[in-house]
């Protein structure tokens, strides 16, 4: 009985960390970023020299590249974790099923 309520906590704890994880993920300042893209965005117009120009590619291509891969580890962590989540709940299923089947044939 002991490690079915521990598999339960742990199955809880990994939900509700996928849970606040994806809501972190969520956009709730779309505005302040269109604001801000806009304020980048005229600021690239604004600059004479074309090397400077390319300086500011790379280095948003940089940036980019850099929270695609923070994003890429995030995802992979996710994955094991569900992956986790749905072993836990087969083995607290078949727990269940075992023991009713048990108590329905009378042992």
């Amino acid at each position: 009985m002991t490690i079915r309520k521990v598999l339960h906590f742990i199955s809880f704890g990994i939900f509700l960390y996928l849970l606040a994880d994806s809501f972190l993920h969520f956009e709730l300042a779309a505005t302040k970023n269109n604001a801000m893209t806009s304020m980048q965005k005229m600021e690239i117009d604004n600059l004479q020299n074309i090397d400077t120009v390319k300086q500011k590619a790379k280095d948003y291509l940089d940036t980019i590249r850099s929270v695609h891969r923070q994003y890429s580890a995030q995802s992979v962590i996710n994955f094991w974790l569900l992956v986790g989540l749905i072993l836990i709940q087969t083995v607290l299923l078949s727990m269940k099923l075992r023991t009713s089947s048990t108590k329905q044939n009378g042992r």
